[in-house]
């Protein structure tokens, strides 16, 4: 998250260290939001340059050149041992006033066409370097009046299908690694009668993301300590929910004075499978999902290293 890394020397041992201390040849994914602008974790202290945020690239210049752009930002990532970005954005700019995408210019524009090729441009920059990217914040936040870092999004009346088109474009080119869920009610494809957010919603997940638009890889939750999950659902409830919808990844994020605690989450998921509250194919689902992405992850990480050798 940045507060945590002190310098570019300390950035490559702790990634290195995570990766040592692996038992197979699965490396872990390590992650980072480094979409340029004002959500940049990692910025010359740690060794890394600044970048434009996604409004600033798609007003300046091509997608071809902000492939150029990306190349940079990815290659960096990859030397100091990340293997994952959470990005790019893909929501669509369409309430001028939101507070948490429109307006910190992390969106591409509102065109659909236009969001699903500069996006295509970061992944595949991310992608030529062995470095994965997870879309988000699926089904769409640039519609919301209010911020799921804060609290409860209900995005049902100002929400449109077009903001699927740019998932639906990468899905088809095949360019999609993750997809990252975000914290948001949308009713029209609700499952159960409470208000749960898409993270939480076998309708999203399962339903809209994977059967309508044919979506088989890893999603990632949104990180699970914003308030619109904590305030309203138990750690327990939130991750067996989470898990039962279809999601393949949770992110916890370990914060300032509360961090999360790998032994008690362990515990709670193993009690929800031996107790039947998650069934073993559920979680071999996901445990495929991710087993296939990280060889990919591999393959491409070689193939980075010999185009790396190549230019030298």
């Amino acid at each position: 998250l940045g507060y945590n890394i002190k310098s570019s020397a300390q950035l490559k041992k702790l990634t290195a260290d995570l990766k040592a201390a692996g038992k197979n040849h699965l490396a872990p994914f390590i992650g980072v939001d480094q979409e340029g602008g004002l959500v940049q974790r990692l910025g010359p202290k740690q060794g890394l340059r600044k970048y434009p945020s996604a409004a600033t690239i798609a007003k300046s210049g091509t997608p071809e050149a902000a492939r150029q752009v990306y190349q940079s930002m990815a290659r960096g990532l990859a030397d100091h041992g990340l293997n994952l970005n959470f990005g790019p954005v893909v929501d669509l700019s369409i309430n001028k006033r939101n507070p948490v995408i429109v307006r910190p210019g992390r969106s591409y524009g509102s065109s659909p066409d236009r969001v699903a090729e500069y996006a295509g441009a970061f992944i595949d920059a991310h992608a030529s370097n062995g470095v994965l990217t997870a879309a988000k914040h699926f089904p769409g936040h640039g519609s919301s009046k209010s911020d799921s870092h804060k609290g409860f999004v209900d995005i049902t009346r100002t929400w449109s299908e077009s903001e699927l088109i740019p998932y639906l474009k990468l899905v088809r080119n095949g360019k999609l690694d993750m997809v990252m869920v975000g914290h948001l009610f949308l009713g029209r494809f609700a499952t159960t009668t409470g208000r749960d957010p898409a993270t939480l919603s076998n309708g999203i997940v399962n339903g809209l993301l994977r059967k309508k638009l044919g979506f088989n890889g890893v999603v990632i939750t949104d990180d699970f300590y914003m308030a619109a999950i904590r305030k309203h659902y138990s750690l327990e409830e939130s991750f067996i929910r989470a898990i039962n919808a279809g999601n393949d990844v949770i992110m916890l994020t370990g914060v300032k004075g509360r961090s999360a605690d790998p032994d008690k989450l362990h515990a709670i998921l193993r009690h929800a499978v031996d107790t039947g509250r998650i069934s073993i194919a559920r979680v071999k689902q996901s445990y495929d999902r991710i087993v296939r992405l990280k060889r990919q992850l591999f393959v491409r990480q070689d193939r980075a290293r010999e185009t790396r050798k190549a230019e030298k």
